[in-house]
């Protein structure tokens, strides 16, 4: 594949912003000639042939290794015959090795169309991605090439003084399932099949039970309901944190509770009420149905009282073709979908949000990606790391993010808070909100 003009200038757009915020910049494309001008500063970028481009996809592109700012060590191609990675000429700086391919194929996704097999939801896997072949998941090797770019330009130019962006933790929350307890098979297979035969915990049963019988007074008293409340105090008022809700109804497929319902209405106004956010939760099967999402995001705007603009994909179902032009038509303007479900880390090669792109039309969409850093259930369920591994993989996550001038989008679901999820909840999440507060105080 040979990069467009529309490729190049998309991924040298998002390169700068993040070395550069707040900087005009200046992207001039003929041809070969590859130009970018911030101030008095000019930049010429070299770029790989279209054979590289499919050694690099395949994994079997030799890399150079390049120390960062960031003190991780980052593959980059290097051009032939050329023994630095840039050359000053006056105002110039000539960049010898590749800093556009390989972003371009993971900010636009490309690199899902090249790879035909899918895991048995539909989604692209891990191991044919380029992170996973080239071993950088731990770290957003696109934002390690702008540091980079920024050291680089400063070492030369002392007077150019770019401002930093601040790094933040993001928190959200899918809300799957809205009622733990419900009709009575539903009961005695969350009590008895749930907590006495599978995790044989008889004290679980016994709270369980009495769990149930505030229910039967107060559905509101529903655990799965409280959980929600208790995540909401977990950072100050006006603290970053979503909340994702179905927008499904009572004998739809995937219907876990009906958006209708007065305690969902409820705890939409609480959410709102309490500055946080709502967004919608795509349901499995709209990911590439347009009709079925845009009926959907009727749904929640009705709900809340308002036009819904965030939204997750349940499952974190993606087509790169045809989802992220279903989710902008539906009016969606931020999404938060793309992590993998089996390893935490940064799929995208950022941690900065971004524009998706249309690979059919070839060019930019309005909706801008936040990348999702690690969920719970990828430590629990996939993984199935310890809890201590778990909450030291997190802290170094969140340092990276921050180093890295980015978002830490972190999703832990309303109902990984109860039974034997508590000890997650209460050793690793719980904690790692207060090692964040304590990051932000110090600052």
């Amino acid at each position: 594949m040979k990069l467009s003009s529309n490729a190049i200038s998309y991924t040298l757009s998002h390169l700068f912003k993040v070395a550069f915020p707040d900087t005009e910049t200046n992207i001039t494309i003929y041809d070969s000639d590859i130009c970018v001008k911030i101030h008095d500063i000019g930049f010429h970028f070299w770029i790989m042939d279209e054979e590289k481009n499919e050694q690099l996809l395949q994994g079997t592109l030799p890399l150079q290794k390049v120390n960062s700012p960031l003190k991780h060590t980052i593959p980059v191609c290097q051009k032939e015959n050329t023994s630095a990675l840039y050359t000053i000429n006056g105002q110039t700086i000539d960049i010898h090795c590749d800093l556009v391919t390989l972003p371009f194929f993971l900010l636009s996704r490309y690199e899902e169309t090249y790879h035909k097999d899918l895991d048995k939801h539909q989604r692209f896997p891990y191991h044919n991605s380029l992170p996973c072949l080239y071993q950088f998941i731990d770290y957003p090797i696109i934002d390690e090439y702008a540091l980079t770019l920024r050291e680089w330009t400063c070492r030369h130019f002392p007077n150019l003084q770019p401002k930093a962006n601040k790094g933040k933790l993001l928190l959200t929350h899918d809300i799957d399932i809205l009622f733990r307890f419900g009709n009575w098979a539903k009961n005695l297979r969350t009590i008895i099949g749930g907590d006495l035969i599978a995790r044989h915990s008889f004290s679980m049963m016994v709270k369980s039970c009495k769990q149930l019988k505030r229910c039967w007074q107060n559905r509101f008293l529903d655990p799965y309901i409280i959980a929600i409340a208790n995540l909401m105090q977990l950072l100050p008022e006006d603290g970053d944190e979503i909340f994702f809700f179905k927008a499904l109804c009572d004998g739809e497929k995937d219907c876990t509770y009906d958006i209708n319902s007065k305690e969902v209405r409820y705890l939409l106004q609480t959410i709102i009420g309490n500055k946080k956010q709502v967004g919608l939760h795509g349901s499995y099967d709209s990911y590439n149905q347009t009709d079925l999402f845009q009926r959907e995001k009727e749904r929640i705007d009705r709900c809340s009282a308002q036009p819904i603009k965030l939204h997750r994909q349940h499952f974190l179902r993606f087509n790169a073709i045809v989802t992220p032009k279903i989710w902008e038509e539906a009016g969606i303007t931020d999404d938060y979908t793309l992590g993998y479900a089996e390893q935490e880390g940064f799929r995208c090669g950022t941690c900065h949000p971004f524009p998706l792109y249309d690979l059919t039309n070839d060019q930019p969409l309005k909706v801008m990606e936040h990348p999702l850093i690690a969920m719970d259930t990828t430590f629990i369920i996939h993984r199935r790391q310890n809890i201590t591994a778990t909450y030291q993989k997190l802290c170094q996550l969140l340092q990276t993010c921050l180093d890295a001038e980015g978002e830490c989008t972190l999703l832990w679901h309303s109902t990984s808070t109860e039974r034997e999820f508590s000890s997650w909840y209460n050793r690793v999440y719980r904690p790692f909100i207060i090692h964040y507060q304590k990051i932000i105080l110090n600052d």
